[in-house]
């Protein structure tokens, strides 16, 4: 059980009202933003504000500081990233074949290899079953990332797209201020940061 501020605070941020959108400074890219006009709280020598009043519930700010705008989520296009879906591809296959199962396989099977004759058609068989699997895994990913690229309804981020945003987000020295080793967004992961 928790307080019912906690419930007032939720409710509080899902009705029109002003919201103070942060900026990078050097390339304009969305970072943040607050519930409220929070301009003098904007760290100015990273970012620069935008002040704009919109229900986050109904609608979002789209784009850069120069070129965006608050745009219906009803109506604009839904984003589909490239890397979740190799995300999910990857806890699919990872359900099924565990790392320590596939790592197992491989040995179990090089091993094998390396005595060509001790071969048996169940080993082949745990081995083919395996590597047919992660096969459709990956065939049903990519047509997954054809069908988000070619649907008008969805607007598909490829990693180099996620790389370049996040780039721009962290751009001007944000990047080191932050000084993040266990960065949960993946920022170390998408960029080499």
């Amino acid at each position: 059980m928790y307080p019912k501020q906690f419930d007032d605070l939720l409710e509080e941020q899902n009705k029109e009202q002003p919201q103070t959108l942060i900026f990078n400074k050097l390339s304009g890219a969305l970072v943040a933003k607050m519930i409220g006009s929070h301009m003098d709280k904007v760290n100015t020598k990273y970012c620069k504000g935008k002040l704009e009043t919109f229900n986050p519930e109904t609608h979002e700010y789209v784009g850069d500081f120069d070129s965006g705008s608050v745009q219906s989520k009803a109506t604009r296009p839904r984003v589909a990233s490239e890397l979740d879906l190799d995300t999910t591809a990857g806890i699919h296959i990872r359900k099924k074949y565990n790392y320590h199962h596939q790592l197992n396989h491989v040995i179990d099977m090089m091993k094998l290899l390396l005595d060509a004759s001790s071969l048996t058609d169940d080993q082949k068989a745990s081995f083919n079953a395996m590597k047919e699997y992660i096969d459709e895994v990956r065939d049903l990913n990519t047509k997954y990332k054809d069908s988000y690229q070619n649907d008008p309804n969805w607007t598909y981020k490829d990693k180099t797209t996620v790389r370049n945003d996040v780039n721009a987000k962290m751009a001007g020295g944000v990047s080191e201020e932050i000084k993040s080793e266990n960065d949960l967004s993946g920022i170390n992961m998408i960029t080499d940061r």
